[in-house]
């Protein structure tokens, strides 16, 4: 009755634990990732926080047909 069933009872919450640690490591690892590059684009002109906001007031704006598409500009 508590033979080989116990014993594999054990070592199944031991793999259970350690799987579980290693799925955590990993969602924090590509967190971090994220975070990380999240960061790294505030300083870039197109990805920063006020040309986000104002994209998306844009896109809002044309969604509702009260914007304007412009054309490309044209190089001379």
């Amino acid at each position: 009755m508590y033979g080989p069933a116990l014993e594999f009872e054990e070592i199944g919450e031991e793999v259970k634990d350690e799987v579980r640690r290693q799925v955590i490591d990993k969602i924090a690892e590509r967190v971090r990732g994220k975070i990380k590059a999240r960061d790294e684009r505030e300083g870039d002109p197109f990805w920063g926080r006020g040309n986000q906001e104002h994209l998306r007031r844009a896109a809002e704006r044309l969604d509702s047909g009260e914007g304007v598409e412009h054309g490309l500009i044209e190089e001379e």
